[in-house]
């Protein structure tokens, strides 16, 4: 009988503690925070306007090595390479870009990869921008990318909205504007 009782004491007292979860989760908890959180630096991110400034907000990006792979399909990608103006956007944010990508002499960037199973020359503290315009690329995640690109120990952050990906790919007097308000929000989220 009192093994009866514990048991529903024990389970009204699970219950109360998911009401209160749950409350917390729909009635402004630490979701609506987190969101305008988010929110506040997307709108920060997005209104600077310049390298130095969005460089000058984001320190944790100073050091950081990050190597940025061009991705079209689920086993074709190339590598972005060091000397060009997409990959000095980067350094001018304050990254160190990946020494193992030098473009060499006129080689044409990004440089493609030809075996997709092939390990990527990336440190476990390091940084993998994954620009993405592939059938599985949209809303940001990693379905679809090659195996050396997930296997990889570095971070991996994808890029897809065809804005910043356009700007990457094919460099312009626009191209800066247009990743201050669209890539630097995508990496200030994930480098911290």
């Amino acid at each position: 009988m009192l093994l009866g009782g514990v048991g529903a004491l024990v389970a009204v007292a699970l219950a109360a503690g998911i009401g209160v979860w749950a409350t917390q989760g729909n009635s402004g908890g630490t979701g609506p925070a987190t969101t305008s959180a988010s929110a506040a630096a997307t709108t920060t991110a997005a209104a600077y306007t310049s390298v130095a400034q969005a460089r000058e907000a984001n320190p944790a990006f100073a050091g950081k090595t990050i190597t940025m792979l061009d991705v079209t399909g689920e086993k074709t990608f190339g590598v972005f390479l060091g000397g060009t103006s997409p990959t000095q956007f980067l350094q001018d944010l304050g990254f160190v870009y990946n020494l193992q990508y030098p473009k060499n002499g006129d080689e044409p960037s990004p440089r493609p990869i030809t075996d997709p199973y092939q390990d990527l020359k990336t440190s476990a503290d390091s940084y993998i921008l994954a620009v993405r315009s592939d059938p599985n690329a949209g809303g940001g995640g990693l379905l679809g990318l090659p195996y050396s690109i997930t296997g990889a120990k570095a971070t991996v952050i994808p890029v897809d909205d065809p804005a910043a990906v356009s700007a990457l790919r094919n460099w312009s007097s626009a191209s800066e504007q247009t990743l201050l308000s669209k890539l630097v929000p995508v990496l200030r989220k994930q480098i911290n």
